[in-house]
């Protein structure tokens, strides 16, 4: 709609102006009234109208006087001059301003909607020329930031930095760029357009930023100084997206550049950021920073590769344990050096799915009667729907701390009897007094001399007798001597000898001959 104020000093005809005809017939409405020429100038500054209906004769500034003064102080408005006067001088005098139209009182209303008609018309003419002057130098910007942000430190790219120099005030002391992504991506194109523009709005119209289409990103320009700023409004039209549109947003941003020709290069690191996204956010993130962070850290000289069956037995004995810190600090460590061996959201998913296989097939072949894991044989669904890692590192954690629990819910409440369990299920493995200290939150010292006033023995001779053993009913069974080493927990063939030795007062070989 057009806004009309009207501007006459006698109260009785201003409201006979507002009824004479239809305005919004015509796509106007009146926005207010003024008494005089200042009254009128002074409601210009309030309404900004699109036209105006001015009487000549007035108190204290009259209609041309007024007419004249808007046009010194170049104001975009249309007049419609009313008076009572037929006298030529005022009708010379008002063409000269430039006025619509010079009406004579009484104001015959069809003559009026005749006026209106044709002024309105003018007007969306002049409205659509504009918007397509704005629009062209909108799509010439656009088009030119597109090119600055692909085109780093080729010659298009730096002649579309010199263009925008003179527009966007360039040089600024550093530059970064953002792109924002609606999540999830919505199903109709014009709630992703409309989202866009009203990105762009919200950061162009208090300068914090020029905003480009980049794929399925709105791409932001802007000077690193007003980071903090951006980050305040981003936060802020996330909270309307929900509102507005029940979509979220997050922001990728790139490293801060200080050489203008090279704003590709802080592009493609938020780029990086955002094939990243799923090492990244949170399940409620917003921001997602540039910091050298677990995303770059996968290219890094650290990488190592995982050792899955040791991760297996890792994992497997620290649910046996029943200890929640032990687990928790295996698990942590497994989810990480899955990610070092993959950033792909796929593959994280299906190599922590894997790795949790191998537990369970693990402490099944330990413990046997496995009845009471029915429930955790198979991969929870709701793993491939974890939109982060941190949402899937919780969601694998939390169904191990739920094994363990069930696990050991029926066994002995001591302490000491649960580790001397633990000792047997897990004797082929380098078990230390100092790593079941360490799992069942004992001093060391203290564990050994409680241990030995429990068993009457050594924690290490204790081992060994279980080692010693196993290594008999496995030699009966006409395995070899160093493959039975191994089985049974001894790297080294010939201190597994020794001790074969020690306690049964034969050699390995001489006792799987006497009892085939």
């Amino acid at each position: 709609m057009y806004k009309v104020l009207i501007v006459d000093d006698e109260p009785s005809i201003r409201q006979g102006l507002r009824t004479l005809i239809d305005w919004s017939r015509f796509g106007f409405e009146v926005c207010g009234e003024a008494a005089n020429g200042k009254e009128g100038l002074l409601q210009y500054a309030e309404y900004h109208p699109d036209l105006m209906l001015v009487d000549i004769r007035m108190p204290g500034m009259d209609g041309l006087d007024m007419i004249e003064e808007a046009r010194k102080m170049g104001l975009p408005c249309r007049f419609m001059v009313l008076t009572g006067y037929s006298e030529f001088q005022y009708a010379k005098r008002a063409l000269h301003q430039g006025v619509e139209c010079y009406l004579l009182k009484p104001i015959d209303a069809a003559e009026l909607e005749l006026q209106a008609g044709r002024v309105q018309r003018e007007l969306a003419s002049d409205r659509m020329m504009r918007e397509q002057a704005t629009e062209g130098v909108v799509r010439r910007t656009e088009r030119l930031l597109q090119t600055l942000l692909t085109g780093s430190g080729a010659e298009e790219g730096v002649s579309a930095y010199r263009e925008l120099a003179v527009k966007f005030g360039f040089p600024w002391k550093s530059y970064r760029v953002l792109l924002v992504e609606i999540e999830p991506k919505p199903e109709s194109a014009a709630v992703i357009r409309e989202g866009k523009e009203f990105i762009r709005s919200e950061l162009e119209l208090r300068g914090l930023g020029y905003v480009c289409e980049m794929n399925e990103y709105a791409a932001v320009l802007l000077n690193d100084m007003f980071i903090g700023s951006v980050k305040t409004v981003m936060e802020t039209i996330c909270k309307q997206f929900m509102i507005r549109w029940e979509h979220r947003i997050l922001v990728y941003t790139g490293r801060a550049v200080i050489d203008g020709s090279k704003i590709g290069l802080s592009y493609d690191s938020a780029q990086g950021q955002a094939r990243s996204k799923f090492l990244l956010h949170t399940e409620t993130g917003l921001w997602l920073g540039h910091s050298g962070n677990r995303a770059e850290a996968a290219d890094g000289a650290d990488l190592r590769i995982i050792d899955s069956e040791k991760m297996t037995e890792r994992l497997a004995m620290a649910v046996d344990s029943g200890h929640a810190d032990v687990l928790r600090k295996t698990g942590e460590e497994a989810i990480h050096l899955i990610v070092r061996e993959s950033s792909l959201e796929p593959s994280i998913k299906m190599r922590t799915a894997m790795l949790y296989l191998s537990v369970i097939h693990r402490l099944h072949s330990v413990i046997g009667g496995m009845d009471r894991m029915t429930e955790f044989r198979k991969v929870p669904s709701e793993w491939n729907e974890c939109r982060s890692l941190e949402g899937l590192r919780q969601a694998f954690l939390g169904r191990l701390y739920k094994l363990s629990a069930t696990l050991n819910q029926d066994r002995p409440g001591a302490a000491l009897y649960r580790m001397i369990d633990f000792i047997r299920r897990y004797s082929d493995k380098d078990l230390k007094l100092e790593t079941l200290a360490e799992m069942y939150h004992y001093n060391s010292g203290y564990l050994g001399k409680m241990f030995r006033q429990q068993t009457g023995q050594y924690f290490n001779t204790y081992l060994d007798r279980i080692r010693i053993e196993n290594a008999k009913e496995l030699l009966k069974q006409g395995l070899k001597v160093h493959q039975v080493a191994v089985k049974v927990g001894y790297a080294n063939v010939d201190y597994f000898h020794g001790k074969f030795k020690k306690y049964v007062g034969m050699p390995p070989s001489v006792f799987r001959e006497n009892n085939r």
